[in-house]
């Protein structure tokens, strides 16, 4: 019999206890929790039956957007609703333009709190992907510690003080108003006039589309909500990896890196040696034929290659940023001052990974100090290696096989970009090991720029003569 409505796909009510749980509405409930990356189902396949599996999925699908988490989906209800908008990106609001966020009076703690003024300031922040609610009804007009927490996290990241009140000529609502921009821009630049679904873009994401790249790798796109803003995934190369990449292309934009099985003779690159000894640093590099250099802008090639950056000291605001101590510190702040060069030069490139959350932050105006910013997790590309997928382990960027960029980012035409901060002699040529790592990446289909650090530094701490 045909549905009378749509955007429905329940008969009954679907949960743990004593409810109706028709086979077909959970299996098609199942079906929705893992194509958002939420339900990992048996070897044997779905099943119609309420596994414990499958009650954390949906309650943890439920607390991520806000939703009454008691593991029930209900006809009409607010979850079904939500899942059906998580699939369709329909009937979701998508929040108010900046020109609509105009405060009549303070938002938030010991402010006026206008219920219009609140109402529009839940919208764009569950736009936003940081105040969850029912978004597909309008959000309750009253202030609560979600929406002051909220607007202290957006504090937070800008370097503005955290009070948690949005003033209406002060420069949290600029912020706010930059970051529902910043947002917009990013969903206009999709290709295919595709854009990414309302409360997905926490992950800033672009549809990376690209090809395989037999028999090492193959990257392709996936479903972006929130609740996958953990990092790049992994997933088991043969059949299992055909059904994901065709998910993917059924499914809103994520990258996801697809592991086949690398070629057992000959290895593709050598491996990490576990001995500290044996990652020693050689000056000048004399392994691979030394990269071109590059300046801005950067261009990226159709196939994947390697640049070295110049000397960037003269052109990043290391002034605006100190450290008083060296080593580690310096590394950060040389990674920094490369993502704040290259997210300004190419404002289309989305940050995916490494560095430091810059996303809600005025490139142009003065850059908070470094310990005000918050760190972005790393991802790790597959392969064989010491550091290889393990996103817990932290065993150095700058080794053959590691594969954890320094900061990667995707171009607007379905490439990834990597970017790495290496140690050079005085000439500026990276080392040999350093070169090993980047064409590690280079044959897993990334475009790889090196930036020398600003001190050059050998391992044994011996500094290295300037030119």
């Amino acid at each position: 019999m045909a549905r009378t409505n749509p955007k429905r796909f329940l008969h009954g009510a679907v949960g743990a206890g004593d409810l109706d749980n028709r086979p077909e509405d959970v299996i098609a409930t199942k079906r929705m929790l893992r194509d958002m990356g939420l339900y990992k189902p048996r070897p044997e396949g779905l099943g119609d039956d309420i596994d414990a599996e499958f009650d954390a999925a949906l309650r943890r699908f439920q607390k991520e957007r806000g939703l009454i988490e008691d593991g029930t989906l209900l006809p009409g209800g607010e979850t079904e609703r939500n899942l059906v908008a998580a699939r369709s990106g329909e009937g979701l609001d998508p929040g108010p333009s900046p020109e609509q966020i105009r405060p009549r009076g303070s938002v938030g703690e010991g402010g006026e709190n206008d219920p219009e003024a609140v109402a529009v300031a839940k919208r764009a922040f569950g736009a936003l992907g940081r105040y969850p609610y029912d978004r597909t009804r309008p959000p309750p007009p009253y202030i609560d510690a979600k929406l002051v927490d909220a607007i202290r996290g957006l504090q937070h990241e800008t370097g503005l003080h955290p009070d948690g009140r949005i003033d209406p000529d002060g420069k949290t609502v600029d912020a706010l108003r930059r970051a529902v921009a910043t947002q917009r821009t990013r969903q206009k630049t999709l290709p295919n006039g595709k854009r990414l679904r309302p409360g997905e873009t926490q992950v800033a994401v672009a549809p990376l589309l690209l090809a395989a790249v037999p028999p090492l790798l193959g990257i392709m796109a996936r479903t972006a909500a929130p609740h996958l803003a953990r990092g790049i995934g992994i997933a088991a190369g043969g059949a299992a990896g055909q059904a994901a990449i065709e998910a993917g292309k059924k499914q809103g934009p994520k990258y996801e890196i697809i592991q086949n099985p690398p070629p057992s003779s000959p290895p593709p690159y050598p491996a990490d040696s576990r001995n500290p000894k044996h990652n020693i640093e050689t000056f000048p590099a004399d392994g691979p034929k030394m990269p071109d250099r590059t300046e801005f802008p950067l261009k990226v090639p159709a196939k994947p290659a390697i640049f070295i950056f110049p000397d960037l000291s003269d052109s990043l605001p290391q002034a605006t940023i100190l450290h008083a101590n060296r080593s580690k510190k310096e590394t950060e702040l040389d990674t920094l001052n490369a993502q704040i060069a290259i997210q300004r030069q190419h404002r289309d490139w989305v940050h995916l990974g490494g560095g430091y959350k810059l996303g809600l932050i005025d490139l142009d105006g003065d850059i908070p100090p470094i310990e005000q910013l918050q760190k972005k997790k790393e991802k790790a590309i597959p392969g064989p290696g010491g550091a290889e997928d393990d996103f817990g382990r932290r065993l150095g960027d700058s080794r053959p096989g590691s594969r954890l960029p320094d900061l990667l980012y995707g171009t607007p035409n379905g490439r990834l970009v990597a970017i790495q901060t290496v140690d050079a002699d005085k000439d500026g040529n990276p080392t040999d090991k350093e070169l090993q790592a980047a064409e590690s990446l280079r044959r897993l289909g990334i475009t790889v720029y090196l930036v020398p650090k600003s001190r050059m530094v050998k391992r044994s701490g011996r500094r290295q003569p300037k030119k």
